[in-house]
């Protein structure tokens, strides 16, 4: 049997298992993903002054790494004026309608009980897009954040984020190239 994972190699333990159990011989393959010369690190980018913005700084938690099958369980983040101070926060769980993989459970420490508490899908989505507001996004791996939210945004019937994205994971790439 043959094995693919795709960016990752985080499925061959468990295929390494699946083959003890039953006697299969295992083929592991992974698609890998090459490293870009040129980072992006803006998201639907405008012209609107930095200086006069407000910023929200977000994180999310899932229950894989990929936006297709995984689910959001936790989104977390503070909204700052021009000069930096905090103007509101918010954190909160999201039930994914699912039970959490050890994986999930083990890379999160998001436990099943704090999940099935939290809040439904549509009315996360609803939040975050109303603590969104209209202001400035920055996260860090923002790409992964911002896809996982745009794909439930997607599966639920609504409009994908438009705000301008800042990503600070290729922009401290491009700041500090030899670390």
């Amino acid at each position: 049997m043959a094995v693919t994972d795709h960016g990752v190699v985080q499925a061959f333990p468990e295929a390494q298992k699946a083959a003890k159990k039953t006697g299969l011989k295992i083929l592991y393959g992974s698609e890998l993903f090459r490293l870009e010369d040129h980072f992006n690190y803006i998201y639907n980018p405008s012209d609107r002054l930095l200086k006069q913005e407000s910023f929200v700084v977000f994180d999310t938690e899932t229950t894989g790494l990929s936006c297709r099958y995984g689910r959001l369980i936790e989104f977390g983040a503070v909204k700052r004026d021009q000069s930096g101070q905090i103007l509101d926060q918010i954190d909160f769980f999201i039930n994914p309608d699912r039970k959490l993989s050890s994986f999930s459970i083990n890379v999160s420490h998001i436990t099943q009980e704090q999940v099935d508490h939290g809040k439904p899908i549509k009315q996360a989505l609803n939040d975050i897009k109303e603590f969104f507001g209209d202001s400035i996004i920055v996260a860090h791996n923002a790409a992964f954040d911002f896809d996982f939210i745009n794909e439930a945004l997607k599966n639920n019937g609504r409009e994908k984020l438009k705000n301008p994205v800042i990503d600070t994971l290729p922009l401290s790439r491009y700041l500090y190239p030899d670390r």
